[in-house]
């Protein structure tokens, strides 16, 4: 099993502090745009809140017309009309 490591000296020191525009925004410049909206879809605000959802994907199991746009900018589309995260 092959265990990626994050070099935790990029993060700013009061990151579990951020919230809300505060978190988003890092989120988006550290990770991009997608992972910022979905997160925000999905009301996680804080890393606090990121922590204690299970699965973070999950929405990609719904079948809801409120999250196509988050599944089809994150995901792709399977001929059998699911969706599955892009890489």
């Amino acid at each position: 099993m092959t265990r990626t490591s994050l070099d935790t000296s990029r993060l700013p020191q009061d990151v579990l502090t951020y919230t809300d525009k505060q978190f988003y925004d890092f989120i988006k410049n550290f990770c991009g745009q997608d992972a910022s909206d979905l997160l925000s879809i999905q009301a996680i605000r804080s890393v606090d809140s990121f922590l204690s959802i299970q699965d973070v994907y999950s929405v990609f199991e719904l079948d809801s017309d409120d999250v196509k746009d988050i599944q089809k900018q994150c995901g792709f589309q399977k001929r059998n009309g699911i969706y599955t995260v892009r890489p």
